[in-house]
């Protein structure tokens, strides 16, 4: 038995000894009052003379007795509301545990998500480090095998048949750098969207909301820039996170969206992000192109645009987007702190793509404008 069980076991024998005692205590002074009585009967029966002290000891002892039962049943009473109060006032220390409890916990999934977001920076940042670093190797890469397939062309260059060689060897080169910026894009993109969507789903735990996500990328089918003309310009998805995709519930490259018709992309285009949340399909202001189909997959949502800014342009690549299904939670599932945390990535999938760009530009010059194009003709399907 240890201390609490005994200090436990003490308090009930104690409680049990006083409700005890009290009793014996009630009981005693009925009967001595009950018996003063009588014998104040018996001696006005045997001694008349004394008539008066015996009645005057009757009405003492009956007054006793009198006083004795109301004191009994106020005891009882007090003992009651005593007990109610403790009761009550137990029933409030156990909300108070329960509430410090929920504030202990609350604090610490804060100081976890603090944590796990600080990793998530460091490896985005490292992320993007290493990408832009491996797409100069690529073309590093690309120009050295063009250098020496270029001189050995030089030094045999009356050969029909070697210079075709060559050429087939330059086309071969052209074609493997394509191929490695389309395996930097999936391989990139592939790390920044799970672990983002990781960050997003640990981020709603504080607010104690525990439900599935998904984030996906929308890309144009060639860079938008600031001023352009948008109404003929196509956006389509080009990316899911791993667990959406495994499902094959939502496409993939398979649709056209159009500025106009989707009041998300439309805000992003001037503004930091678009949130949405617990949509109907009652819902007059929301626009969206697969509304109120869409509602089987998602009724919340925060969408950011990527972009890359420079000084005289601003370059929009597409938009990072994240949705959720809400059937459980009466308030608001995604907020700024979520628009954040997305917009933050989306920065650096704006550089990603604005040094893919680059490279593109640099090598492809007289192929497809840019890397997005290429990228649109590698992953959409549909017509």
């Amino acid at each position: 038995m240890d201390n609490q069980e005994r200090v436990s076991l003490f308090v009930k024998i104690r409680e049990k000894y006083r409700d005890n005692r009290e009793s014996w205590n009630f009981k005693i002074g009925i009967f001595s009052t009950v018996l003063g009585i009588v014998i104040s009967i018996l001696t006005v029966i045997y001694s008349p003379n004394n008539w008066i002290v015996a009645t005057s000891v009757v009405c003492c002892q009956f007054i006793v007795l009198v006083m004795c039962c109301i004191t009994y049943g106020t005891f009882h009473k007090n003992k009651e509301l005593l007990e109610e109060t403790m009761k009550d006032c137990n029933s409030e220390i156990e909300k108070a545990h329960s509430a410090s409890e929920a504030i202990k916990e609350s604090f610490n999934l804060n100081v976890e998500f603090f944590e796990k977001h600080l990793i998530y920076q460091k490896n985005t940042n490292k992320r993007i480090n290493n990408f832009l670093t491996i797409i100069c190797d690529e073309t590093d890469r690309y120009f050295y095998d063009v250098s020496n397939i270029q001189d050995k062309l030089n030094a045999k260059k009356e050969d029909p048949e070697f210079a075709e060689l060559c050429k087939q060897q330059l086309d071969q080169a052209r074609q493997r750098y394509k191929k490695s910026l389309y395996t930097l894009f999936n391989r990139y993109t592939r790390g920044v969207v799970d672990e983002t969507l990781k960050i997003i789903m640990h981020y709603l735990t504080t607010k104690n909301i525990f439900l599935n996500a998904s984030i996906s990328i929308k890309l144009f089918e060639s860079t938008y820039h600031n001023g352009t003309e948008y109404s003929s310009m196509r956006i389509y998805t080009a990316f899911r996170d791993k667990e959406t995709y495994d499902k094959k519930e939502r496409e993939i490259g398979e649709q056209h969206y159009s500025i106009d018709l989707n009041g998300d992309f439309l805000k992003c285009l001037s503004k930091e992000c678009y949130i949405k949340n617990n949509i109907t399909d009652s819902m007059d202001d929301y626009l969206n192109q697969n509304f109120p189909n869409s509602l089987r997959h998602y009724n919340c949502t925060v969408v950011v645009p990527i972009i890359c800014d420079y000084k005289s342009d601003r370059q929009i690549f597409g938009f990072l987007c994240c949705d959720a299904l809400n059937e459980t939670y009466n308030c608001d599932i995604f907020d700024k702190n979520s628009a954040n945390i997305l917009y933050a990535t989306a920065l650096t999938l704006g550089t990603f793509f604005d040094g893919m760009n680059s490279a593109w530009s640099y090598v492809m010059d007289k192929e497809l404008p840019d890397f997005l194009t290429y990228l649109h003709s590698e992953t959409y399907r549909g017509v």
